[in-house]
């Protein structure tokens, strides 16, 4: 029989270290967290503006870039298997 002591868990690790995402995952999620949040922002941004934009046509404008800025946060959130 083969030696297995070197597969043994050490005291400092968990016993649920091999359900832990790697730190390229926590970093690759954080990322994509931090630029679903910008776009999140830029969408609320535009939506601020267009309540108090001057004419119909310049606030229809407005409400195109959210909606621009939202479809941005889904797909990022969608690619990355995020819950929002």
């Amino acid at each position: 029989m083969s030696d297995r002591s070197d597969r043994r868990l050490s005291r400092e690790q968990r016993p649920d270290v091999c359900r832990t995402p790697p730190a390229a995952e926590h970093r690759r999620v954080a990322w994509a967290l931090a630029r679903a949040d910008e776009h999140s922002v830029r969408e609320l941004y535009f939506l601020e503006l267009a309540v108090q934009a001057p004419d119909e046509d310049s606030a229809n404008a407005l409400e195109l870039y959210a909606y621009e800025a939202y479809k941005d946060a889904l797909a990022i959130t969608e690619e990355h298997a995020l819950e929002r």
